[in-house]
C-alpha cells in the first residue's frame, strides 16, 4: 500500500505575507491583480508549505495600516510584487528590507526594472497569465522560496540591502511583547492628533476668509470661498487682500472691500501702495505659481 505524503497542518505552517498592487491600475483589466494573487503566487506559497497572507484577508480593515506594517515587519516570509512600481508596494518593501528578513521579489514583464533594485533578483511572470508560463513561474517561485529561506542564515542569498552595503544590524522590533490593541490605540491617537491639526490649520485659514469677507461695505463681486483661494496676505490689522484661482485681488481695508480684475489694476490702485514690497512680491510669485497671467 502506497503511504501517503504528511502534510503540514495549516495553523503549524509559517506565514508568508504578499506585499502587491491591491487596487485595479491603469492599462491593466479590471480584477488583474485579484487574478495574479489567486492563479499565481497563492499556489505558489502553498506548495512551498506556508499559509499565504494579503492585507485585504485582515478582519479589521479600518486597522489594515498597522496590520501591514506588523506583518511586513514579522512575516517569516514575504513576496514582494513590484509590478507597476507602486509606490505603496516600495513602502512595504523598504519596511521589509529594514528589518533584513527573507523576500523573494517577483514582476510582470511589462514592467521596467527600477535601478536601485538591480542588485536583487526577481522572477519575472507573464502579464497575460497564459497557463502554461503561469504553472512554469510557479515553481519557480517555488524554489526562489526555499533558496532564499535556506540562504537567509548564511547570507548565501543576496536579498538583503543590509548584508549588501554591510550594515552592522537590522531594524528590530520592541522587546517582549506589543500589545496589539496599545499600538491601534498609539495609532489613532497620532491619526487624531493630525486631524486637529488640520482642523486648527483650516479654522486659521477660514478666520483670514471671515476677516475678508465680514466688512460691513461690500464692494465688488462676492467674496471668494476658502477652496478658491490662491493666497491670502495680510499688511497690518486693518489691511487685508486675497487672491482667487480667476487672478482677482480682493482688498479689504478697514470697514471696505475693494476687487481689481487683475495683479496690473491692483498695483495701480491707492490700497497697493499700503503694501510693503515683501508682500507684492510673495503675492506676485502666487500668482505666477498658480499659472495666472497678468498684464
Amino acid at each position: 500500500m502506497t503511504k501517503k505524503a504528511a502534510v503540514t497542518p495549516e495553523t503549524d505552517r509559517k506565514t508568508c505575507f504578499v506585499i502587491m498592487p491591491i487596487s485595479d491600475v491603469p492599462d491593466y483589466p479590471s480584477g488583474h491583480f485579484t487574478e495574479v494573487y489567486e492563479e499565481l503566487i497563492a499556489p505558489a506559497v502553498a506548495s512551498a508549505g506556508y499559509n499565504c497572507e494579503l492585507a485585504t484577508s485582515t478582519a479589521s480593515a479600518h486597522m489594515i495600516q498597522l496590520d501591514v506594517v506588523t506583518k511586513v515587519a514579522t512575516a517569516d516570509l514575504c513576496i514582494c510584487d513590484l509590478s507597476t512600481n507602486n509606490p505603496n508596494v516600495l513602502f512595504e518593501y523598504g519596511i521589509r528590507q529594514a528589518f533584513d528578513k527573507p523576500t523573494v521579489l517577483i514582476k510582470d514583464d511589462r514592467t521596467r526594472r527600477i535601478f536601485d533594485l538591480n542588485g536583487f533578483r526577481d522572477i519575472e511572470y507573464d502579464h497575460t497569465l497564459r497557463i502554461s508560463k503561469t504553472l512554469e513561474t510557479r515553481n519557480k517561485i517555488v524554489r526562489a522560496i526555499n533558496d532564499t529561506v535556506n540562504g537567509s542564515s548564511d547570507g548565501r542569498q543576496v536579498f538583503s540591502l543590509v548584508k549588501l552595503m554591510q550594515l552592522t544590524s537590522a531594524a528590530s522590533l520592541p522587546a517582549g511583547n506589543v500589545d496589539p490593541q496599545q499600538a491601534q490605540v498609539q495609532l489613532l491617537s497620532t491619526k487624531i492628533d493630525h486631524l486637529v491639526a488640520m482642523v486648527q490649520s483650516d479654522r486659521s485659514k477660514r478666520k483670514i476668509a471671515d476677516i475678508l469677507v465680514g466688512s460691513s461695505t461690500r464692494i465688488g463681486a462676492v467674496p471668494p470661498r476658502l477652496d478658491e483661494l490662491v493666497g491670502t496676505y495680510t499688511q497690518r490689522p486693518d489691511l487685508f487682500a486675497s487672491i482667487t484661482l480667476n487672478g482677482q485681488i480682493h482688498v479689504t481695508q478697514g470697514n471696505a472691500r475693494h476687487t481689481y480684475m487683475d495683479m496690473a489694476t491692483f498695483l495701480r490702485s491707492p490700497p497697493a501702495s499700503y503694501f510693503d514690497a515683501v508682500v507684492i512680491e510673495a503675492m506676485q510669485r502666487d500668482i505666477e505659481n498658480a499659472g495666472i497671467i497678468y498684464g
